[in-house]
């Protein structure tokens, strides 16, 4: 396994790993100013420090999910993209 796929690997277990925990309410502190948000199921901070929703929730699954997809194929490709997608998602 190349670098590139362990980094997808790693990355996706913790992406899919904090979408489950924002979904956990014993986890979510909730918060009661709301306005200006579209999505206020499971608002609150997760761990008391980030700010999460439903939504967020499920896009970390999804890219928690496409990571270790792309650390499977056996195609370094897959896992590069996967990187530089995050890498520009996080960095805008």
């Amino acid at each position: 396994m190349s670098q590139v796929q362990l980094f997808a690997r790693i990355f996706g277990f913790v992406f899919i790993a904090v979408g489950v925990f924002g979904f956990i309410p014993v986890l979510v502190q909730p918060i009661a100013d709301t306005s200006g948000l579209a999505v206020t199921a499971g608002y609150g901070r997760l761990l008391g420090i980030f700010p999460v929703n439903a939504a967020h929730n499920l896009v970390h699954i999804g890219l928690g999910a496409w990571g270790v997809w792309a650390s499977q194929t056996g195609n370094e490709p897959d896992s590069a993209l996967y990187a530089q997608a995050n890498t520009i998602l996080y960095g805008i």
